[in-house]
């Protein structure tokens, strides 16, 4: 009896091997819907081990089409071979279970959708690196009721994960929404908001002082209520209201969330219950309405009445405004609720560093070799520039603009790309498998269910995911090419400072890993030439210095990051390179580099330390040296090698070898005692060019002033 349950065990496993359209018997709970996946449904398989269906026009629908791959039956995995633009005429309805789409195989800047939504209403559906920006056009979708991606009210709607998308431009409600039923969701890394203030929506007139909604968690009816929903690491952002909205909503977890720019109110509603836990809550220019100057408040729809201690609220930090909580208290909780899907939070200054450097859909796989590479849009760039600068305004419909004094939309022509070379539509790079396998002959576009290292996950989830088939370890991160902020923001000296610095970790844990097969082509080395004034360097970016949150009298830290930027160059003397992605410091040719910050609001207190942060993107045997300039008489647009600023002084700060992808730290305390302007020069004496990211280049990654003062000394 025992040999032939054994039997009947090992038919089972094998039959779910090789028969696609069901979820592979290996993929247990246990089995994450991609490695470091957190929060409530995540143990979903997707469309693990099914076909593979490409995305091959940017046709509404037909052969080839999104419409077509999202509607198809069976497991299936989505991966394309086109960027660009779909343009919808109504919604695309995912009604059939075990899917998944992997938007990071798009080449070029990847693909947005456009004139209607997604609605989600069925069950283990996964959704990656995919932009959803529905807009108002009148050939879409009712915009009464478009939002960018809906999980519609039914029971049977469950194990959804949506991740690193943008989800942006609805006029009913700009970003997601969970209904009724939806259970067991969630929603992470994304762009969230930006919704249509005045649209086609009827709601969305000036009469009505306009609509623009950011994110719903909400019942619709008594009988059914959104249960176990996870938000986290998200920017919701620059929507009136709606920042999210949880109405019944029970067992909601809103962690380590960023929210920008409301005007209404931020976060707010009457849920069953719902923990709070380490959200940033930042003022921007919209927040301007009395009354809505609190992270949560309480409210209520008409003939409700407001649930007691249905709100834990724990570690949310306040940005441009002091009050966390709403009135009444009633319904703050005194412990976090029990059935919590988060497996250790990020402080909520950590997690709006993550947002700042990881959030939407930014990321693509595909080289020759499988590698990742670091991908923002303008339009993504500009949400993120716009909360580092605490910049940006509402957005109406397409044919709304200067409404009310705001722009209208304006989708972004996305960079096209050459697709990797898959010869047998399996979804996988065939240069990716020659490396790894030695062959192309281990999946197919009919079965995608082999699974080399037996961990779980597909050799097909292995490459979207950029871990290692082998072991599933994770592999090196990606190199970045996405572009910063262009505004300055100003130095900072309030009780919970805006970080703008850059931090160590670009892609966190639920980011899923990434990938760069090729390893670092200059290895650490030991500095070469001490430093003049001792710099500290740094292999390991350092938490820039805040303000304590009860700081002593006088005592405070600033950030600040240059007004201009740029290198300068004797092989073209009369050429600028001002709008350069990057920083280069060479002695044949000879290129230097200078900075430029505005510091203010040191207040006349004593100067205890200043560093200069930078961070290397292509290192050298000598990473540079420091002079101060004589001069800040100078704009980034105008540089040249011939109307360069002198220098004054001695060297003050010398890097020996650096390294690709690390941070650097030169100590300039004594060049720096009071508020003015500064300009530093960078330049080298060996012909092994050095180059660091500028402003212009990857957002989080531009060079940094940090400044602490003591009014005590």
């Amino acid at each position: 009896m025992k040999y032939r349950l054994f039997v009947l065990i090992v038919i089972a496993f094998l039959v779910a091997q090789v028969i696609p359209g069901s979820p592979n018997v290996v993929t247990a709970a246990s089995v994450k819907a991609f490695p470091g996946a957190v929060g409530y449904g995540t143990d979903t398989p997707g469309g693990r081990g099914g076909r593979v269906i490409y995305v091959t026009n940017l046709n509404d629908s037909g052969s080839g089409s999104l419409r077509e791959a999202l509607t198809a039956t069976g497991a299936r995995t989505v991966v394309f071979k086109v960027s660009g633009t779909i343009t919808l005429s109504g919604d695309i309805q995912v009604n059939n279970p075990y899917l998944t789409v992997a938007g990071q195989t798009a080449p070029g800047e990847g693909v947005q959708i456009r004139g209607a939504q997604i609605k989600i209403t069925t069950h283990d559906i996964i959704i990656r690196y995919l932009k959803v920006r529905s807009g108002d056009e009148s050939s879409g979708s009712n915009p009464a009721d478009r939002d960018a991606v809906t999980l519609n009210s039914d029971t049977n709607v469950y194990n959804i994960v949506v991740d690193h998308s943008t989800m942006t431009w609805g006029p009913d409600v700009g970003g997601i929404t969970f209904l009724n039923g939806a259970r067991d969701a969630t929603v992470s890394y994304s762009i969230i908001g930006e919704g249509l203030y005045i649209s086609r929506h009827p709601e969305g007139v000036l009469a009505q002082t306009g609509h623009s909604l950011a994110m719903n968690i909400t019942e619709l009816s008594s009988s059914q209520h959104p249960t176990r929903i996870t938000s986290h690491h998200n920017l919701i952002t620059t929507s009136s209201d709606r920042n999210p909205r949880i109405i019944g909503g029970e067992f909601i977890d809103f962690v380590n969330n960023v929210v920008y720019n409301w005007r209404d109110s931020a976060s707010q509603g009457n849920p069953r219950s719902v923990n709070l836990i380490n959200n940033y809550y930042v003022k921007g220019p919209m927040t301007t309405k009395s009354g809505s100057l609190y992270a949560w408040t309480p409210k209520v729809e008409s003939g409700g009445s407001l649930r007691s201690g249905s709100v834990y609220e724990s570690g949310n930090v306040v940005d441009g405004f002091t009050t966390v909580r709403g009135a009444p208290t009633s319904v703050y909780a005194s412990s976090r609720f029990s059935a919590y899907s988060m497996t250790g939070e990020d402080t909520a200054r950590a997690a709006y560093d993550k947002v700042v450097a990881d959030a939407g859909a930014n990321r693509q796989v595909g080289g020759a070799n499988g590698s990742f590479v670091t991908r923002r849009d303008s339009a993504d760039t500009r949400t993120i520039n716009n909360l580092l600068n605490r910049t940006g305004t509402f957005y109406n419909g397409v044919s709304f603009g200067g409404v009310g004094g705001f722009p209208a939309i304006s989708w972004p022509t996305l960079a096209s790309g050459t697709p990797a070379t898959d010869a047998d539509n399996d979804g996988m790079a065939d240069a990716w498998e020659v490396t790894y396998f030695g062959n192309t002959s281990r999946g197919s576009s009919a079965n995608s269910s082999s699974d080399l290292d037996a961990d779980g996950y597909t050799d097909l989830e292995e490459y979207l995911n950029g871990t290692n088939q082998a072991d599933g370890t994770t592999l090196p991160q990606p190199t970045a090419t996405t572009k910063p902020p262009t505004a300055v923001p100003t130095a900072t000296n309030t009780s919970v400072p805006p970080t703008v610095a850059p931090t160590k970790t670009q892609v966190p844990p639920t980011a899923g890993p990434t990938s760069t097969l090729v390893p670092p082509t200059v290895a650490p080395t030991a500095t070469q030439v001490p430093p003049t004034v001792a710099p500290t360097i740094t292999t390991e970016p350092t938490a820039p210095p805040t303000v304590d949150p009860t700081p002593g009298p006088g005592a405070a830290a600033y950030s600040y990051l240059p007004v201009a930027d740029a290198m300068v160059s004797n092989e073209n003397p009369g050429k600028n390179y001002g709008s350069t992605e990057f920083l280069t410091v060479d002695d044949s040719p000879t290129k230097q580099t200078f900075l430029k910050f505005e510091v203010t609001g040191l207040g006349g207190y004593k100067v205890t330390s200043a560093i200069l942060r930078i961070y290397c993107t292509k290192g050298s045997a000598e990473g540079g040296r420091l002079k101060l300039a004589a001069s800040s008489n100078w704009k980034e647009n105008e540089i040249t090698w011939k109307n360069r600023p002198d220098v004054v002084g001695d060297v003050a700060g010398k890097l020996g070898a650096v390294q690709t992808g690390k941070w650097y730290e030169i100590n300039v305390t004594p060049l720096i005692s009071a508020d003015g302007t500064y300009t530093f020069r960078l330049h080298s004496n060996i012909g092994d060019n050095a180059e660091y990211a500028s402003k212009e280049g990857q957002a989080g990654f531009a060079p940094q002033l940090v400044i602490t003062t003591d009014d005590n000394d």
